[in-house]
């Protein structure tokens, strides 16, 4: 080959480097735009992914809000149930404060009506012995009074003769008078010492009943509600007392109307016999058995008239101040059953008192619960209402988010999938064009190729002619040119 033909042939083969290189580079913007492509379309589906779950959040945190706010609901309501239980808890801690504070008052009144009512009765015991003790001696004194009534009556015998050294002589018949009023005075006074010994036996068995029936009404108020046979058996004692006492109160009223009468005989009794005696003194007269001076028989007489007179005086002293007795006796009693009285109301007072401390001490508990549950859904408000702040900021959030990647991110992942769809499509288009370049520059080449080797081959077969390569190779190249 000449020289010219070899710088031919590079120039050719530089061209086809050149389209090759072309190509190359074509093939990897298309690769690369194709990969462009496919990352668009994935971020796009992962884009439109992310927005289903997005929506599927807000749906989810929908729900989430609507099941807060319904909790927050309930719990608001249960707060409102639990101040009203805790206030209704704290009134009836009030009330039964002031309970408490009433029974102790009432216990501190009782103990001190209990202790004047005793006063009262010491008070009364002491009259009722002093009134007693007089009233003895009064009793004491008319027996006195009586005897010495007796004695005058022994001055004679019951013939009416005087008898020792009495100056007096006496009517037998007065004599035997006076002697049967003072036997009928002495047989009621025996019956009345009897009635006065029986009276006081009913009165101490009144006494005794009344102290039983004291002590079962306290056992009665101190027996407790929840232990039904002790407080049965306590409430059966306290009536069986009560009739005993009753039984009593009856046996004392009939003792008393036993004394009284068999007393009135004693007064009746004693005024025959004064009656008497007045009429056998006035019989006196001058002893036919032995001289006498009658100085000495109106001495006598004196004397007889006035110790028979002076047994009136003594039985109404007495009379009187067993009455001031019977008002004493009744005053005692009087004073006795408040005094039982006060003891049974001071044993309310307390049973009250310990009733109020059990029932403060439940409702105190009481209280602080409810207090405490109060506490504990206040708390439980607290955190329904965070929850449900933070449920109403995650559904506004996931909202927000959703909103936007509806709004940009998806629209702009498609747009990105959009322009990598149109740069791998003009990457394509570019690739092709190089790729029919390069096709038509290998072709051309190919054929400038062949026409040399047809040119060597004819050469070869033909004369030299210096110029005919060249020749061949410029026409060829003219028709490759046309064409």
């Amino acid at each position: 080959m000449t020289q010219n033909d070899e710088e031919v042939d590079e120039d050719c083969a530089a061209q086809v480097e050149e389209a090759k290189q072309k190509l190359g580079a074509a093939d990897e913007k298309f690769q690369q735009m194709q990969e462009v492509r496919q990352s668009a379309e994935m971020h796009r589906e992962a884009t439109a992914k992310e927005l289903e779950e997005a929506s599927a959040r807000v749906e989810v945190a929908k729900e989430v809000l609507v099941q807060a706010d319904k909790s927050l609901k309930e719990r608001r309501a249960e707060v409102v149930q639990a101040r009203r239980a805790e206030s209704s808890s704290q009134q009836q801690l009030e009330k039964g404060e002031r309970s408490r504070s009433n029974a102790q008052d009432q216990k501190e009144r009782g103990s001190v009506v209990v202790q004047q009512t005793e006063e009262n009765l010491a008070t009364a015991s002491k009259a009722v012995d002093e009134s007693a003790s007089t009233t003895n001696g009064a009793e004491e004194s008319f027996q006195k009074a009586v005897a010495a009534a007796e004695a005058q009556l022994a001055i004679v015998d019951m013939a009416g003769k005087a008898t020792d050294s009495c100056p007096v002589d006496a009517a037998a018949d007065r004599v035997k008078k006076a002697h049967k009023a003072l036997e009928k005075l002495q047989s009621v006074l025996d019956a009345l010492q009897t009635r006065q010994v029986e009276l006081k036996a009913a009165e101490e068995d009144l006494s005794k009943a009344d102290g039983c029936f004291s002590e079962a009404e306290v056992a009665r108020v101190a027996s407790e509600s929840d232990d039904i046979v002790a407080k049965k058996t306590a409430e059966i004692n306290s009536k069986s007392r009560e009739k005993d006492r009753q039984r009593a109160e009856q046996a004392l009223s009939k003792a008393i109307q036993k004394t009284d009468t068999a007393f009135d005989l004693v007064s009746q009794s004693a005024a025959t016999f004064v009656e008497a005696g007045i009429s056998f003194v006035e019989s006196f007269q001058k002893t036919q058995s032995r001289p006498v001076k009658m100085d000495q028989v109106k001495f006598t007489q004196t004397t007889a008239n006035r110790l028979f007179k002076q047994i009136p005086s003594a039985l109404k002293q007495w009379k009187s101040l067993r009455d001031g007795l019977a008002k004493t006796l009744l005053t005692r009693r009087k004073a006795l059953l408040k005094f039982h009285a006060a003891v049974g109301a001071a044993a309310e007072s307390e049973k009250a008192l310990a009733g109020a401390e059990r029932e403060f001490a439940a409702t105190f508990q009481e209280a602080q619960e409810r207090r405490k549950e109060l506490s504990e859904r206040e708390a439980d408000l607290a955190s329904g209402e965070s929850a449900r702040d933070s449920a109403d900021l995650e559904e506004r959030e996931s909202k927000r988010k959703k909103d936007e990647m509806r709004a940009v991110l998806l629209p702009a992942a498609k747009e990105a999938v959009k322009s990598a769809v149109r740069a791998e499509k003009e990457a394509t288009a570019e690739r092709h064009a190089l790729h029919n370049a390069c096709s038509k520059v290998e072709k051309n080449f190919s054929q400038m190729e062949n026409s040399m080797n047809s040119a060597v081959a004819t050469l070869k077969a033909e004369d030299y002619d210096s110029q005919q390569v060249e020749k061949a190779y410029l026409k060829d190249k003219k028709v490759t040119s046309e064409s």
